[in-house]
């Protein structure tokens, strides 16, 4: 699914799920937020300040996964990113996730370009959060 419309979701999702207290969904979103912050794909620094984007990272990264969907980069212009209201570290951090292998290129491209696909290191640790 393309990046764009998973953020989108992911917001969505933010704001229905984890606040009406799903349990399993707030933690299995901390899970994967802090697998993101110790790989340092996602950064400590002003960490409170960016809760929420950081947030919306890791839920479009469980909802891909959930769904199914690969993460489809057809457009890396950032002027597209501030036009829907998404961060505009978005790219860097996906490419910080192929780099440390969170993130798999399907032709083996450095950075997220194309579709990125799920490495087994993502799936493991969030199938060992319980659902």
């Amino acid at each position: 699914m393309d990046v764009f419309k998973l953020m989108e979701k992911s917001f969505e999702r933010i704001d229905q799920e984890i606040h009406l207290t799903s349990l399993a969904y707030t933690e299995r979103s901390e899970t994967t937020r802090s697998m993101l912050r110790a790989l340092g794909i996602l950064p400590l620094k002003r960490a409170d300040m960016s809760n929420r984007v950081h947030m919306s990272l890791a839920v479009m990264l469980m909802t891909a996964l959930e769904d199914g969907e690969t993460i489809d980069v057809t457009s890396r212009r950032q002027q597209d990113l501030h036009d829907k209201g998404i961060t505009t570290m978005l790219f860097s951090w996906l490419d910080k996730a192929v780099d440390a292998g969170v993130l798999l290129s399907k032709d083996g491209a450095n950075g997220a370009r194309g579709k990125l696909y799920f490495s087994d290191r993502l799936i493991d640790v969030l199938n060992r959060v319980k659902q």
